[in-house]
């Protein structure tokens, strides 16, 4: 999709590939049609929504085969997203350390006892890093 209100998002993402000890991992987006007797426009949202698809996967083949070449000891989620449990299993069983990061008001007991830590990111965080 060329949505151009996620352009300087995109932009953000491609830096961040720069950005020394960090590895983005993406997926990607798809756009279906809401209305088969009405075309997709990408002005019109109401032409189309969109489905995010891969990162999940992506990102757990990744992980571990990163792991599996010991490139790193310790790996940080910026997720808190259950599907990836047994991702931290793996890691856990080969001796890494997994970090789950999230954000206040997210429930994560369900996460904890999986990973070795957790950090939680407050609104004074975020306030930071507005320009």
């Amino acid at each position: 999709m060329k949505d151009k209100k996620l352009e300087n998002y995109y932009n953000w993402v491609i830096g961040m590939k720069n950005a020394p000890y960090t590895d983005v991992i993406e997926g990607r987006y798809v756009a279906r049609q809401v209305d088969e007797n009405i075309p997709m426009q990408i002005d019109k949202k109401n032409t189309y929504y969109k489905v995010e698809k891969g990162t999940d996967i992506n990102l757990a083949v990744h992980a571990i085969n990163k792991a599996f070449y010991n490139s790193y000891d310790i790996a940080f989620f910026l997720s808190a997203d259950t599907d990836y449990i047994k991702v931290y299993e793996v890691l856990k069983s080969i001796g890494k350390i997994a970090v789950v990061v999230g954000v206040q008001g997210q429930n994560i007991n369900t996460i904890r006892p999986m990973v070795d830590n957790t950090i939680i990111l407050k609104d004074s965080f975020f306030e930071r890093c507005i320009r």
